[in-house]
């Protein structure tokens, strides 16, 4: 006998469900094309995929598509697994509140405390604590709250345009994220903005990315988690000395000079243009190079950053930006670095090719024109030097060198509650700027505490560490 769908009903149940929430393509039409199945609108997934075999295959097919539209990010049969009881949920508790988009507020604010502890009433505590204890899916409710997304057992039909519900859940997203501190708009925000498939699964995909990155930066102690984890994907490459756009050859007067610093896989890429009178302008970026799942991602941040940073001002577009390095073939041989731009970031350039100079004769001229030409460097009040010189970790406080070497700063361990991770190995120390501030720095938290206010945090500069 025929095995039908029924032996099995589950593939035939989510494709039904694919089909009418229209969760992977905002039409039927769309999906007909994708399939090469023609006959959906008319006859129904039942009639269409009435196999076990057939209804499966076009699951996977489905799942494939999905993988490839989120960048690997939404498991298809997990996200609708998550979807239908999400959907139950939401038709039992949320669908008659009057004010959807509050309770959405109240959810995310309660997952994600990063703003002023907020007032729930009686009746939604019960609903959040129901959500946290079943373990419901808070980016679909979301999704469902703002009407971005129908319910799993949905016939609304086509969406005729989806980008005024996308653009809104992200401008929503946006305004939420705005309490995180440390950027003006989230990196995530802007990536889901220059989304070019606009369907409710891509907006899925980059809410929950928004939510990750946003638990990111809940805390000191969740920044210090966020950076333990990408410190450990940090990647020393062969890379110091002279490269140009050019081919690794004279074209123009400009040119490029990478140097190590200290840390693993950070480094300082200075870049210099020659202009008339013998005049050359000078700027010079921090760069993070750490391995990615596509291979490396190039971390550039511009000098005026650190200046947000230590003065607590969130970061903003030209602050920062994130390449992909393209076509690296020899991780131990690296003479071309393809660089092209992760995010849209305003203020960078799309693509950086960089070839690496071993003309010596080049060589000799690049370093030629810094030793004896006029620098001009606008942030030169900017650069800094970051000296990792924490001496010891006492019970009570956590002891950091004075610039002179002769003194320490007595830092209370309690004066943060995530101090207690520090180890002697932390990224902890002094920033002394050009401009000549100092800041007692403990990067890993992104906590940074001018010394000119030390007595403001119950610091004392002490002869020996007791």
């Amino acid at each position: 006998m025929k095995m039908t769908v029924s032996d099995d009903p589950k593939y035939q149940d989510w494709l039904i469900s694919i089909a009418n929430s229209r969760l992977l393509f905002n039409t039927i039409g769309e999906l007909e094309d994708y399939l090469d199945n023609h006959n959906i609108h008319t006859n129904g997934i039942k009639r269409c995929y009435n196999t076990k075999q057939k209804a499966r295959a076009t699951f996977y097919d489905l799942s494939v598509y999905c993988d490839k539209l989120t960048d690997d990010g939404l498991d298809l049969a997990i996200t609708l697994k998550q979807f239908e009881r999400a959907s139950d949920f939401y038709q039992k508790k949320l669908s008659r509140k009057k004010n959807p988009e509050k309770v959405a507020r109240d959810i995310l604010s309660y997952f994600y405390p990063l703003w002023e502890d907020e007032k729930y009433t009686k009746s939604m505590l019960y609903i959040l604590e129901e959500i946290e204890e079943k373990n419901y899916s808070i980016p679909i409710l979301v999704l469902m709250l703002l009407k971005a997304w129908s319910g799993f057992e949905s016939k609304e039909g086509d969406i005729k345009d989806f980008t005024e519900s996308y653009d809104k859940v992200i401008a929503f997203m946006d305004d939420i994220t705005k309490n995180s501190g440390y950027f003006e708009q989230m990196p995530a925000i802007n990536e889901a903005m220059q989304e070019l498939h606009k369907t409710r699964i891509t907006l899925l995909s980059h809410v929950k990315f928004i939510l990750s990155s946003y638990s990111d930066f809940s805390s000191p102690s969740s920044i210090y988690e966020l950076t333990q984890s990408v410190n450990e994907n940090l990647v020393d490459l062969d890379i110091e000395g002279y490269w140009n756009e050019y081919g690794g050859k004279m074209s123009r007067s400009d040119f490029w000079l990478i140097e190590k610093s200290a840390n693993v896989g950070l480094y300082f890429a200075t870049k210099y243009n020659k202009k008339q009178n013998n005049i050359v302008e000078k700027l010079r970026y921090v760069m993070q190079i750490g391995k990615i799942t596509k291979g490396l991602m190039v971390y550039l941040v511009h000098p005026k950053a650190v200046k947000h940073l230590v003065n607590g001002i969130p970061y903003d577009e030209g602050d920062h930006c994130y390449y992909q390095a393209e076509r690296l073939k020899d991780l131990n041989d690296v003479t071309e670095l393809n660089l092209k731009k992760s995010y849209n970031y305003k203020g960078w350039d799309n693509r950086i090719t960089l070839t690496k100079v071993t003309d010596n004769k080049l060589v000799d001229d690049y370093q030629s024109v810094i030793d004896n030409c006029n620098i001009v460097n606008k942030y030169a009040d900017l650069e800094y030097e970051f000296k990792l010189n924490m001496h010891a970790i006492t019970q009570d406080a956590i002891y950091i060198e004075t610039a002179d070497g002769e003194r320490f700063y007595k830092v209370p361990i309690d004066l943060e509650e995530s101090f207690s991770k520090l180890t002697i190995d932390s990224r902890a120390g002094l920033i002394v700027m050009n401009s000549g501030a100092q800041y007692i720095a403990f990067d890993e938290f992104m906590i940074y505490i001018p010394v000119k206010k030390i007595k403001k945090y119950g610091i004392e500069v002490v002869d020996r560490i007791e």
